[in-house]
């Protein structure tokens, strides 16, 4: 999906340069914003430019279908890749709250 591509300049999942995660004995993961301000801006009411310009041409579902998608594959992953996730784990509020997320 092309919103997908879209958000993922904005935020992916990077290794660390230092330290190692205590749970995994490797290099963690960290969860990084685009700096440029170009398709990240740290403010719900800012407009980075370049995102607004090139999610444009896309309907409102298909923005919401990406941000959704985005929002799982970086969350879960960083969750996975930390070695945060055990068969029968519990999380609650704020991001986890989301219904696709939770299951």
């Amino acid at each position: 999906d092309g919103t997908f591509a879209i958000f993922s300049k904005a935020v992916w999942l990077e290794e660390e340069r230092r330290g190692v995660n205590p749970r995994t004995g490797k290099r963690g993961w960290a969860i990084r914003t685009d700096d440029t301000g170009e398709y990240y801006k740290a403010f719900s009411t800012a407009s980075p430019p370049k995102l607004l310009e090139d999610l444009q041409p896309f309907p409102k579902e298909d923005i919401a279908a990406g941000l959704q998608d985005v929002t799982e594959h970086v969350i879960c992953e960083y969750l996975r890749r930390n070695g945060y996730l055990a068969p029968h784990m519990c999380v609650a509020g704020g991001l986890f709250a989301n219904v696709r997320l939770n299951q």
